[in-house]
């Protein structure tokens, strides 16, 4: 039966009838023509369109939606830098530091006059008295220096500078070696820049002070001034 068939086989015979299976089998193929600017957002899924997708620049200003992009979408560099902002408010202020070790004695503000022995009233030098406190018997060394300025009256006269020393629940005293002066003739003016050294004598423990004396001991109507004034003193051993 089957070399009665085969001499009638054709390509056309086959075709059609492949063709008739599978219309009787309900397959089906379409060829669809798409118009242009047919396909929209809404026919593309969330996601399916990447840069490998897209030809180089085809992508402007123009097809993005205002704001829509953010500082991440962009490279380091891209965007300019905002204006800076306004100062914020101050912070909290930190916890107190540790106290700091015991600074030089130096002299503190001091004004009027301070009895003294036989020589009579001695003013102080302003901003050169101070106290040492001595925790052992001993000697105090003492300095005092500043730039002095005596203006005469309409005599000659002379002003004299010490250091001087007043012992916790003693007298005042000089200091030995410590004089210096300023003398003038009658309305004339005299300025020295001095510097006085002194050792005072053995003084027990207790809080002592020290400061540049002046005493006007010649002349009437003087006036006397100081400028960087300072005194300072340290204890010594016996």
């Amino acid at each position: 039966m089957l070399t009665k068939v085969t001499p009638h086989l054709t390509y056309a015979n086959v075709v059609s009838t492949l063709c008739l299976f599978i219309v009787l089998g309900g397959s089906s193929y379409a060829v669809i023509e798409l118009g242009k600017n047919s396909v929209g957002s809404k026919q593309i899924a969330r996601n399916a369109v990447k840069a490998s997708e897209t030809a180089r620049r085809s992508v402007g200003s123009a097809e993005v939606i205002d704001r829509s992009l953010r500082a991440k979408d962009f490279r380091r560099g891209q965007l300019p830098a905002g204006a800076a902002g306004p100062t914020g408010p101050a912070g909290p202020g930190g916890p107190a530091g540790p106290t700091g070790p015991p600074g030089p004695t130096r002299g503190a503000t001091s004004a009027g006059l301070e009895a003294v022995p036989p020589g009579g009233l001695v003013g102080v030098v302003n901003n050169t008295s101070h106290s040492v406190e001595m925790p052992f018997a001993g000697r105090l060394f003492s300095v005092g220096t500043g730039t002095f300025k005596a203006v005469c009256g309409p005599d000659p006269c002379t002003v004299e500078l010490r250091l001087w020393i007043v012992p916790e629940g003693g007298s005042g005293q000089a200091m030995r070696g410590t004089l210096r002066v300023l003398s003038g003739l009658a309305t004339q003016s005299v300025e020295k820049t001095l510097t006085m050294l002194g050792t005072s004598d053995s003084l027990p423990v207790g809080t002592h002070s020290v400061f540049i004396g002046r005493q006007i001991t010649q002349g009437t109507g003087v006036s006397f001034s100081a400028t960087a004034q300072q005194a300072g003193s340290i204890a010594l051993g016996g």
